[in-house]
C-alpha cells in the first residue's frame, strides 16, 4: 500500500536537523532515492513512511497528506 507523504514537511524537518538526504536515508534505513521521491511529492510505501516517522520521532500521521482535504 502506498501513502502520500508530506514531502515538504519531511524536507523541513530534515533541514531543521541539519541532515542531508543521505543521512536521513541511513537513519531511517531506506534508500536515498526513496527519500528524494518522497521529498518531491511522490507516493511511498507505507513501510518507508513509517521508517521516516521513526527517524524523526513522530507519529506516521504527522507525515501523511490528507488527499481528500486538499481536493
Amino acid at each position: 500500500m502506498q501513502i502520500h507523504a508530506d514531502g515538504a514537511q519531511v524536507r523541513r524537518w530534515r533541514d531543521k536537523r541539519g541532515w542531508s538526504q543521505v543521512h536521513l536515508a541511513e537513519v531511517a534505513g531506506i534508500g536515498l532515492r526513496t527519500v528524494q521521491r518522497i521529498e518531491n511529492g511522490e507516493k511511498a510505501a507505507r513501510e518507508s513512511v513509517m521508517a521516516l516517522a521513526a527517524a524523526f520521532g513522530v507519529d506516521v500521521a504527522a507525515l501523511t497528506v490528507d488527499v481528500e482535504a486538499e481536493a
